[in-house]
């Protein structure tokens, strides 16, 4: 047998599959970027990378963060991505590093997933 849904009730479901969930920084809970802002780089949402002081990062790619700023100068030197030069990238309100803004061949930032905080539905 088929649960009969009202229209009210149908709205309510389609307005929460929709909503974004909003990421946010962990250190002081500033709104950073939402989920539908992700995007694949390389095939993939999320990377692995260890930079040259042998520090391991995971991170994930979106097309926008306007929580973040840039910050310092763009480089090729030691980048994950070939024919993109980088900078860094921090929280707009506490100033932590959460990861990088990516240049050239694309545009994107990678941030470092375990400085982020992820919204939750339930």
């Amino acid at each position: 047998m088929f649960k009969k849904f009202t229209q009210s009730e149908c709205a309510e479901e389609v307005l929460f599959i929709e909503t974004p969930k909003r990421i946010f920084c962990r250190r002081c809970d500033a709104l950073i970027t939402d989920t539908t802002q992700t995007i694949a780089v390389g095939g993939r949402q999320v990377h692995r990378r260890t930079n040259p002081a042998n520090i391991e990062f995971s991170f994930q790619c979106f097309s926008e963060a306007p929580g973040c700023q840039r910050e310092g100068s763009y480089t090729f030197e030691h980048t994950w991505f070939p024919g993109n030069a980088w900078c860094f990238l921090l929280c707009g309100q506490c100033q932590t590093h959460l990861g990088w803004h990516f240049e050239g061949s694309g545009n994107f930032r990678a941030l470092i997933i375990d400085r982020l905080r992820y919204e939750r539905h339930n």
